[in-house]
C-alpha cells in the first residue's frame, strides 16, 4: 500500500512544524508544506528531509485566500490539514478539500464561524463519503478524550472539570500579525459573547461574576499552587452530558495569564464591549499582546488537569489526570499527531463531520501522547 500524503497549510508555522515532525517520526506517511512563503516552506521541508529518511516532504507557495489555488494543490492529496492562522477561510479551504477529494482536519481556533461554515458542508461532506474532522490539537481536543477515557473507570460519573495552566513564554515566540490578530480577536469575541461553558442542575449556562462557584480553584502542583480559573466555552464539551446521563457537573476552565494582562487589559476590555458591543478594540489587542510578551515570567509550562468523582464498585471514586509540556506547540501538535496515527491504521476514517475529541479512542490516543514525550499522569482517590 502507498503511504498517505497529507498536505498541511502553514506547514512552516509553530504548529505545523511539530505536527510535521512527529507524523514523520511515528509514520511513513508524505508530506506537502504549504504557505504564502515558498522561501520557508521549501526550507522546512529540507530541514525535515535531512533529519528523517526516504525524502519525504516538500514545500510549495499556497495562498489560503486563493479557492482556485486551493483545489489543485488538494489533488491527490490523501487529507488536508488546516494548521494556519486562517479561520476565516476554513469555509474555503473546507469546500476545495471536498472538491479536491480529499479528507481534512483542522487545527485551529474553534470559533462559531467555522464550525459554521463546516457544519453547512455536513450534507455533502457524507454524501461523498470524506472524514473531516474539526477542533483538533489540546484544548480544543483534550478535554473531552480525558473525561471520556476517565468515565471507563466509574460506573457511575458524576462530575468532571477540567482546568488549564498556560505558562507560555510569549516574548520567544514568533508569530505572524494573523496570528496575534486571530487571538486578540477570539479573546474579544469571548468576553463580548460568552457562551454557556458551565454545566449545572441538568443545563448549560453562562458564568455569572457573581458566583464564587463558577471560578473554583484548581491546584496545579508546586510551584503554581492553587489558581482560580474562569470557564471557557469548548464545542466538545457540550455533548458529554448525553454520552453520561449521570453526569451532574463539567466544565472546561482556564487560569489567567500573568497580573497585568489579567488586572489591566482584560478589564478594559470588558469596560470596551460594554460600552460599545461591536467594537473590534485593535489598540486593546496589541496592548495584549504586548502584555503577554512583556510580563509573562517562568517557570512556563502548560497543564490540563481533570478532576473527576463519581461511583466505583459501589463507592466514591476520584479520578485526577494530568496531562503537561513545556512547550504549547508540542502538546498542540501531539494530540493531532496520535489521532492522525488512528486515522492511518483505518479506525477512525468515517464518513462525515466529526470533532476530535469525540472520534478518536481515548486510551490509545493518550497513550500515544506518552510516546511523543507528554507527561501523562494519574492520581487516584474517594
Amino acid at each position: 500500500m502507498q503511504p498517505k500524503i497529507f498536505l498541511i497549510l502553514g506547514g512552516y508555522g509553530n504548529s505545523g512544524l511539530a505536527l510535521a515532525i512527529l507524523l514523520l517520526r511515528f509514520s511513513d506517511c508524505r508530506l506537502v508544506l504549504a504557505g504564502r512563503n515558498l522561501q520557508r516552506a521549501e526550507a522546512a521541508a529540507a530541514g525535515l528531509n535531512a533529519e528523517f529518511s526516504g525524502m519525504r516532504a516538500r514545500g510549495i507557495r499556497l495562498d489560503a485566500a486563493d479557492s482556485a489555488a486551493l483545489k489543485s494543490a488538494f489533488t491527490g492529496m490523501d487529507m488536508v490539514i488546516s494548521a494556519s492562522s486562517t479561520t476565516q477561510y476554513a469555509g474555503s479551504v473546507a469546500a476545495a478539500a471536498l472538491e479536491a477529494g480529499s479528507d481534512y482536519l483542522d487545527i485551529q481556533l474553534s470559533s462559531e464561524k467555522k464550525l459554521a461554515s463546516l457544519n453547512a458542508l455536513r450534507p455533502q461532506i457524507l454524501n461523498a463519503g470524506r472524514c473531516f474532522i474539526t477542533d483538533g490539537g489540546f484544548h480544543p481536543g483534550l478535554p473531552a478524550v480525558m473525561i471520556r477515557h476517565a468515565a471507563q473507570q466509574f460506573d457511575r460519573l458524576n462530575s468532571a472539570n477540567i482546568g488549564s495552566l498556560l505558562k507560555v513564554n510569549w516574548a520567544d515566540l514568533h508569530f505572524s500579525e494573523a496570528t496575534l490578530r486571530e487571538f486578540a480577536e477570539e479573546i474579544t469575541r469571548e468576553i463580548a459573547n460568552p457562551r454557556p461553558a458551565i454545566y449545572r442542575d441538568k443545563r448549560w449556562r453562562k458564568a455569572s461574576m457573581f458566583s464564587a462557584t463558577d471560578y473554583p480553584r484548581f491546584d496545579f502542583g508546586d510551584p503554581f499552587g492553587k489558581r482560580y480559573c474562569a470557564p471557557m466555552f469548548l464545542e466538545e464539551m457540550h455533548s458529554l452530558p448525553e454520552m453520561f446521563p449521570a453526569l451532574q457537573e463539567t466544565a472546561f476552565y482556564v487560569s489567567g495569564f500573568n497580573r497585568f494582562v489579567d488586572g489591566v487589559v482584560f478589564p478594559l476590555l470588558m469596560a470596551g464591549v460594554k460600552i460599545h458591543p461591536k467594537g473590534k478594540f485593535s489598540t486593546l489587542g496589541k496592548l495584549l499582546v504586548w502584555g503577554l510578551r512583556r510580563f509573562s515570567k517562568p517557570p512556563y509550562i502548560n497543564i490540563l488537569k481533570l478532576e473527576a468523582r463519581g461511583e466505583a464498585a459501589g463507592k466514591p471514586a476520584y479520578r485526577e489526570l494530568r496531562i503537561s509540556h513545556e512547550d504549547g506547540y508540542l502538546l498542540t501538535a501531539a494530540p493531532v499527531a496520535a489521532c492522525l496515527l488512528q486515522y492511518l491504521e483505518g479506525a477512525i476514517r468515517k464518513p462525515g463531520l466529526w470533532l476530535m475529541a469525540h472520534l478518536v479512542e481515548p486510551g490509545r490516543l493518550l497513550e500515544d501522547l506518552g510516546r511523543m514525550g507528554i507527561a501523562v499522569q494519574w492520581k487516584k482517590g474517594n
